[in-house]
């Protein structure tokens, strides 16, 4: 019978003290029911495999931790198997503790540590049967696959960004890897998805002025005690331009999306949170389409532009002409990128626009 990671229960341990939390030398112990295992035991492929057939998830984080170290293949062939075949949801009555931190999603994070740390290039397969779970690794697996490879995974995910959240990240992780081979298929629905609003702003005379805002919203998550006689455990987050990030995941152009590696039960947030395809992203990978810069874009998902009051008749003109000007910005974009090869003749795709009028005058002459 093939039994379910996120099914496995913690091994009780009978021994007051606290085992590899740090690097110890010396010889393997038995102490009552639990293997003290540190990160020195002498270990064989043998025992690996041994260890990963368990059942038991600190056995089976310990394997991964010296698959890794030792580059123990036919470990990280099983490894793989394992996060393919036996991840499944929580099943009833037998839901995640607080966080996330049970023993068994602790165990199957160590595998996918292993396999990522290792450089192991796995199956879109594989990928695909831990994206509900555990995206972020899915996405780091991702990477590590060439583009002819992980290309129809990809495009699966940025088809699917009206999901949750991490669909939403997903297509958005995924639009940028394809980024790096652009096609109709990828251009289009952005274009088509783009967005421009254009603001209005009358005024009384050309002195008055108009301000903006803006603000950022951070997250933090809170750690728990580590489990006595594991290995540490990793996991990964992902942030957007973060300078505090330990590696690059995907660059393109300024946008970067970053990872930090940390341990699975520390406490840890960020203020850099990815963020999904939207009007601001959508119009980045259109810049990167046309290999200008974002700021070298003849027009923006916010624009805004000020119209004196001088009559009625004034202010339509100059509304008319403010409009006619925008859009033909965007016909002028989508003939670009047509140009390009990057929309094809039956892909009649246009930015969508929108307008707003702030009247500024106390008295509007708009609503009179």
């Amino acid at each position: 019978m093939r039994h379910s990671l996120l099914g496995l229960l913690w091994v009780s341990c009978l021994v007051p003290v606290a085992v590899a939390q740090q690097a110890v030398a010396g010889p393997e112990m038995q102490l009552g029911p639990m293997r003290v295992i540190t990160t020195e035991t002498a270990t064989t492929p043998q025992m690996l495999q041994q260890w990963l057939a368990s059942g038991d998830p600190r056995l089976i984080a310990w394997a991964a931790y010296f698959a890794e170290k030792t580059q123990d293949h036919p470990s990280m062939d099983t490894m793989e198997r394992m996060v393919r075949e036996q991840l499944v949801s929580p099943s009833p009555g037998q839901p995640y503790s607080m966080y996330g931190y049970d023993p068994s999603r602790l165990a199957i994070s160590a595998m996918l540590d292993a396999l990522i740390q290792g450089g192991r290039p796995v199956s879109p397969g594989t990928i695909r049967a831990i994206e509900e779970d555990f995206p972020t690794h899915a996405a780091l697996l991702a990477h590590q696959l060439p583009l002819e490879e992980s290309r129809e995974l990809l495009r699966g995910w940025f088809s699917s960004e009206r999901g949750d959240w991490k669909a939403q990240m997903l297509a958005r992780l995924a639009a940028m890897m394809l980024a790096a081979q652009p096609d109709p298929t990828l251009v289009g629905p952005i274009v088509a998805k783009s967005e421009e609003h254009l603001t209005i702003y009358l005024v009384a005379t050309n002195n008055s002025g108009f301000g903006l805002g803006g603000s950022v919203t951070c997250g933090d998550s809170i750690g728990v005690p580590y489990p006595v006689g594991w290995p540490y455990v990793y996991t990964y987050e992902l942030s957007e331009n973060d300078s505090s990030a330990h590696g690059e995941l995907i660059r393109v152009d300024d946008d970067v999306i970053g990872y930090k590696r940390y341990v699975a039960t520390q406490g840890h947030g960020s203020c850099y949170f990815v963020q999904p395809l939207n009007a601001i992203t959508r119009h980045r990978l259109i810049a990167h389409f046309l290999e200008i810069s974002a700021q070298e874009m003849p027009w923006h998902p916010e624009e805004r532009a000020k119209i004196v009051w001088q009559g009625q008749a004034a202010y339509s003109r100059q509304l008319g002409r403010a409009v006619e000007a925008e859009q033909k910005k965007l016909r002028q974009t989508v003939f670009q990128l047509r140009e390009r090869g990057l929309l094809r003749a039956d892909q009649q795709v246009m930015p969508k626009f929108s307008l707003d009028v702030k009247c500024m005058i106390k008295s509007c002459p708009l609503i009179q």
